[in-house]
């Protein structure tokens, strides 16, 4: 089923951690998310080993939302790509055009050494070839149809992006994350907890709206498709488990100001192992160090969380 919708693997932090997408339609293409400047030129790369096309046979780029590992080689695709537009939420259409804010926020998150090596220069998109994609709207594109739903949790300015001929899902980070060398068996699904938008209730509602939609695929962005309905009901009740376990956490940031970020991400670290047996997935060796970055990155936004509503 996958066959119709490229999975390209951006090589963002490492192998098989950040997708971007591709609908290859009468020799044109229409991307989902773009990843990196970095992930962007390796997602094009293999775009072409795949296809024969390059990037002038771009002709659109969907965004989940605006957070720099989706849209952070939103800017340099437009330079290489002279006919693409940036469809992107509302909230997030105003970043793309002026990254400013963005990158302040990230750089403040990863420091700027990081920032720098997983980011570069982030390059602004023009005003006039992005467009704003509103709630519950149908982008029609050579034959595909492609619904925008706007759901909050992980950020106010997300969406999740229904294919309606195939009844794929797009979840950006609404749907967890979950990357495929952290288990030899199963799958673990985790929350993205990140700064600064994070709303626990709020992922709850997205999470039973993705279980509920009648979706037949997701496609996360971190990584790869779950397929079928009782595989995309397991990973939301993975993902219900972990929100909960999350909020003990954000309670511990509210009532305790002596709960430091390291203590919140070994919580989280013991809450996934803790899991396994319940869920039926087997963590790989290196799960921790696959997960490193996303639960450090959890444990911010949690503490954030605490803060803004205590």
């Amino acid at each position: 089923m996958a066959d119709d919708c490229l999975l390209l693997d951006s090589g963002y932090v490492r192998d098989e951690f950040c997708a971007v997408y591709a609908y290859v339609r009468d020799g044109r293409v229409m991307l989902v998310e773009s990843s990196t400047n970095a992930g962007i030129d390796r997602a094009l790369r293999l775009l072409r080993e795949k296809t024969g096309l390059g990037s002038d046979a771009v002709e659109g780029l969907i965004l989940t939302h605006v957070h720099l590992d989706h849209a952070g080689g939103a800017g340099r695709l437009l330079q290489l790509a002279p006919d693409a537009r940036v469809y992107a939420h509302p909230r997030a259409a105003r970043h793309a055009i002026d990254p400013a804010k963005l990158v302040a926020g990230a750089t403040v998150v990863y420091g700027a050494e990081v920032f720098q090596r997983l980011y570069g220069d982030i390059v602004p998109c023009a005003a006039a070839r992005v467009v704003v994609t509103e709630h519950d709207t149908v982008l029609d594109w050579r034959g595909l149809q492609f619904r925008f739903f706007h759901t909050r949790g992980h950020a106010n300015h997300h969406q999740c992006i229904f294919e309606l001929g195939s009844k794929t899902l797009f979840t950006g980070d609404s749907f967890g994350v979950s990357y495929p060398a952290a288990c030899t068996s199963g799958r673990v699904f985790v929350p993205a907890t990140s700064p600064t938008d994070f709303d626990a209730e709020e992922a709850q509602k997205t999470v039973r709206f993705v279980r509920e939609l009648g979706v037949a695929r997701v496609g996360l962005t971190h990584m790869g498709w779950i397929e079928g309905a009782d595989a995309i009901a397991g990973a939301a009740d993975q993902l219900k488990f972990f929100l909960s376990f999350a909020a003990y956490d954000l309670k511990r940031f509210q009532s305790d100001p002596t709960f430091t970020e390291q203590e919140c991400v070994s919580l989280l670290w013991e809450g996934i192992v803790g899991a396994s047996e319940r869920f039926g997935y087997v963590l790989s060796a290196d799960a921790r160090e696959i997960l490193d970055l996303d639960l450090r990155v959890n444990a911010q936004g949690l503490k954030y969380a605490a803060g803004r509503v205590s």
